[in-house]
């Protein structure tokens, strides 16, 4: 039986889940890397999506408890040079 390369590839991932896994998310770039790993997910969408919010509103207190301090820091430095 003779097969071409992309019959190889296709039977070789098909066959194998890990390989399949790689290939439904990153396609044949995936398949060309090495050490990729398919985990268990143990969170759910809302789950991450409601982390990440937590996240992005707690980097945005910091971004704007550190505004608010550049804003003191030079509204004093030009009273200081009046």
């Amino acid at each position: 039986m003779w097969c071409n390369k992309f019959e190889l590839l296709v039977i070789a991932v098909l066959s194998d889940p890990h390989r399949r896994a790689i290939y439904d998310c990153l396609g044949k770039a995936g398949l060309r890397e090495q050490g990729w790993q398919v985990v268990q997910r143990t969170k759910t969408p809302r789950e991450i999506r409601e982390e990440y919010e937590q996240i992005a509103r707690w980097v945005g207190w910091i971004t704007g408890k550190q505004i608010a301090l550049n804003v003191c820091i030079y509204v004093k430095k030009k009273a200081k040079s009046v």
